[in-house]
């Protein structure tokens, strides 16, 4: 999948970090290729006249391009699901605290 990055070293998946503070959570990456993996994007050579990569890894033959598009695939952020589980787990926190609820 996406998160194993390249040559399923896991690279992406492992990268995934978050940091909480007293009114939020951030959650994100420092890989350099994850951005391409969340919001998508045209890639196009810098410097050389195309881009080359291997569609196979390992010895498969180099591939040759002037450009190649990522579609978006977001690996961070939060489903419909994980807002109403969020929601249920700050309403039992809250519930706990003032002593109310179940």
């Amino acid at each position: 999948g996406i998160l194993r990055g390249a040559a399923m070293s896991g690279g992406l998946m492992g990268s995934i970090t978050m940091r909480a503070g007293a009114n939020q959570v951030e959650v994100g990456t420092n890989k350099i290729y994850g951005p391409i993996h969340q919001f998508g994007g045209t890639i196009v050579p810098r410097k050389a006249k195309a881009l080359a990569f291997r569609m196979g890894g390992g010895n498969s033959p180099l591939t040759f391009a002037q450009k190649v598009t990522i579609p978006a695939r977001p690996f961070l952020g939060i489903s419909a699901g994980d807002e109403v589980e969020i929601g249920n787990i700050l309403v039992d926190v809250y519930e706990a605290r003032m002593g109310v609820g179940k």
